[in-house]
């Protein structure tokens, strides 16, 4: 039996590749959508109105004629309505000063680090470094240009998500051995 996204997918397209196309294309339009609306959390709220408009797909309750497109946006105003009552967080005092924690890194750390990069492959340490080489809108843009030539912007952060856990268990690793040495 499919499942209740492969129905939507189905329903936007017979075609496969289509229907992602479309799909895309819808999602991004609802994220947009809930941007302008003010939303603080415009992906989730459109993976919500997608996941409804699924569900309602796939138990049989829409006429497969309706648009797909009119009907995710008469969803994504429901959602939007349920989005506005809920209560939203207090805004912050803006006079607060912001007071950044200096990073306590020892020799010891330091040098597990730079051990743990040495073992990464020359390409994902520097796909790591040029990823958090920038700020502002520079980051963006170079984030952009990286997700290009890395197969788009979601196989990029899961390559750095990878690549940071393979660091950060190195580097617990090397600290661990490096104790187990001082003790003895």
């Amino acid at each position: 039996m499919p499942s209740p996204l492969d129905e939507f997918l189905s329903w936007l397209s017979p075609d496969r590749e289509e229907a992602e196309r479309k799909y895309k294309e819808l999602r991004r339009k609802l994220i947009q959508y809930f941007t302008r609306r003010g939303c603080h959390i415009p992906d989730e709220l459109a993976d919500e109105t997608v996941d409804r408009a699924s569900k309602k797909i796939a138990e049989g309750k829409v006429d497969r004629s309706v648009n797909p497109k009119s009907y995710c946006f008469g969803v994504a105003k429901n959602v939007d309505k349920e989005y506005q009552r809920r209560p939203q967080p207090d805004a912050l005092d803006l006079d607060l000063p912001f007071v950044q924690p200096e990073p306590t890194w020892s020799e010891r750390d330091l040098a597990c680090l730079e051990e743990c990069l040495a073992r990464l492959k020359e390409h994902d340490r520097d796909l790591l470094t040029s990823y958090y080489q920038y700020t502002g809108s520079e980051k963006i843009k170079k984030h952009k240009e990286m997700a290009e030539k890395d197969g788009g912007m979601n196989a990029l952060r899961i390559r750095i998500h990878r690549i940071r856990n393979f660091l950060r268990d190195c580097v617990d690793a090397c600290l661990r051995r490096e104790a187990g040495n001082l003790v003895q």
